[in-house]
């Protein structure tokens, strides 16, 4: 007789597993199994990423803005253009292209590297449409690709995509400095001579400029002065304070009323050290030549405009670098909801090890950028 023990013992010599024992291993394979394809719940998102998402998102749509507004502006002036018969043929198109790529690509780089290699293709003296169309079309695509790829960056949460957005982010920081920099230098340039308002000295090539802009400014006020029959009806020591226009025109309207609540000394500034400012703009001119024959009407109202403009720069000069300290906090913000991911499988210490070199590195590229500025376009003749 075969004994029962032999019939359930397998072939192979192994000890089976009793019926209930398979059959609860089977169902914890099968659990383990489901859990393994059910989709993992996502992890709440923390406040600070909730914080970096909302003001990185609010900074690259302000560039997403600001980049087609100048793509607008461009469109209407590229229809003037080709209306005008600029570019006859697709000779004189690609041409006006590559001077006005050239001339971008060496100001993005310049900040980084010399860029001595694109010297040979710099436009000798361009155009309108280099200048008008062109340089600021390609900005604009610029500012928009940034933006893109900035709230790209915050949607994806993928260092992978953070690489393209870094490089752009960063020329894009630079050139603002840059810019913010030749603004607040700008403010500088009321005075005529070789001197600023602020007593530092002027570059020559920085005079040229300067006298050039006040020449072409003043020759166009002054033709719109005669045209629409303008005169002076008020003035307190020799300095014009209101004005009339005998045309009928929207301009000859307009321009007293600018010259009125515009050209006049600023809440800050007292009203007798702006007649001194307006006094001292007219004797500079006639001594540089700049004004020529006897001093008229129009030469003083222009001179209250020249120094109300450069009130107004400053003014916004103040603002300008806290502009891109704000910019700056949008592109980290973008950068940090990126690689939040990863800094989440880190331990407690190393992620506030690697936060603090961020921040410490943020804040001095900050307050380098706004205490110890590079030297601006304007004093190195860029």
């Amino acid at each position: 007789m075969v004994d029962r023990e032999d019939v359930a013992r397998p072939i192979g010599g192994d000890v089976a597993l009793p019926p209930s024992a398979a059959a609860a291993a089977a169902a914890a394979a099968a659990d383990a199994a489901a859990a393994a394809a059910r989709p993992t719940p996502p992890r709440a998102t923390s406040v600070s990423v909730k914080v970096a998402q909302f003001s990185g998102a609010f900074v690259h749509s302000l560039i997403l803005s600001l980049g087609m507004i100048f793509l607008l502006h461009v469109l209407n002036v590229g229809v003037a253009l080709n209306a005008q018969g600029q570019w006859s043929n697709s000779g004189e198109l690609m041409v006006s292209f590559r001077d006005g790529f050239v001339l971008l690509v060496r100001n993005l780089l310049l900040p980084f590297a010399e860029a001595s290699f694109l010297d040979p293709l710099m436009p000798e003296s361009p155009g309108i449409d280099v200048w008008g169309f062109w340089v600021p079309g390609m900005l604009s695509f610029f500012f928009i690709l940034t933006a893109t790829l900035g709230i790209a960056t915050i949607r994806g949460r993928r260092p992978s995509r953070a690489i393209p957005y870094a490089v752009c982010a960063a020329v894009f920081l630079v050139w603002k400095a840059q810019m913010s920099q030749a603004f607040i230098e700008l403010a500088s340039w009321e005075s005529l001579g070789e001197g600023s308002r602020i007593g530092r000295s002027m570059p020559k090539h920085a005079q040229r400029v300067q006298q050039y802009l006040f020449k072409v400014g003043r020759e166009s006020f002054s033709q719109l002065y005669t045209e629409h029959k303008c005169t002076v009806t008020a003035r307190v020591d020799d300095v014009p304070r209101r004005m009339y226009c005998k045309s009928d025109s929207v301009e000859a309207k307009i321009i007293p009323i600018i010259v009125r609540d515009f050209c006049r000394s600023r809440p800050d500034d007292g009203e007798a050290e702006f007649d001194a400012r307006i006094r001292g703009c007219k004797n500079q001119a006639h001594r540089l030549g700049l004004l020529n024959g006897d001093p008229s009407d129009s030469d003083g109202v222009y001179c209250s405009c020249w120094s109300a403009v450069f009130d107004a720069l400053r003014l916004g000069s103040r603002w300008v670098m806290m502009a891109w300290v704000g910019l700056l906090m949008g592109v980290l913000s973008a950068l940090y909801v990126a690689v939040e991911p990863r800094l989440a499988c880190m331990g407690v210490r190393e992620r506030s090890e690697v936060l603090a070199y961020a921040a410490t590195g943020a804040v001095l590229l900050a307050f380098k950028a706004i205490m110890y500025p590079d030297s601006s376009p304007l004093s190195r003749g860029d």
